[in-house]
């Protein structure tokens, strides 16, 4: 494993378990442009999920191995929300939302936990 792709991983974790931390915060007009995150419905195959990310004219960017989700690059000329709303009318569609910024508090600012993923 690259060490990029190591360091993506330790982030994208570290997100994940700082969505549910009390103390985290986030706004709902603070969130990645250009991208949106999809939840596909149980059972639906690759395939499906495929011709409908084609025909919607997006690249999946990261596929989570642990939350069953895609974040996905939305084509120019879009916006997230067009491109939310689209989603989310999708029968195989869970949910389909801005790839939100959340802030995560850091202990003592943060610093010593830096210094030891390194």
């Amino acid at each position: 494993m690259s060490r990029s792709l190591a360091y993506r991983l330790v982030l994208v974790s570290m997100a994940l378990v700082a969505i549910s931390a009390p103390g985290c915060q986030s706004s709902p007009d603070q969130f990645v442009p250009n991208e949106i995150v999809v939840k596909f419905k149980d059972g639906t195959s690759s395939q499906a999920q495929a011709q409908l990310n084609e025909a919607m004219g997006t690249v999946v960017v990261y596929s989570s191995p642990f939350g069953e989700f895609d974040v996905l690059a939305i084509p120019e000329g879009k916006t997230v929300e067009e491109m939310v709303e689209a989603y989310s009318k999708q029968p195989i569609v869970e949910y389909a939302e801005p790839n939100y910024i959340e802030e995560i508090p850091q202990p003592n600012g943060g610093e010593e936990m830096l210094h030891e993923a390194e």
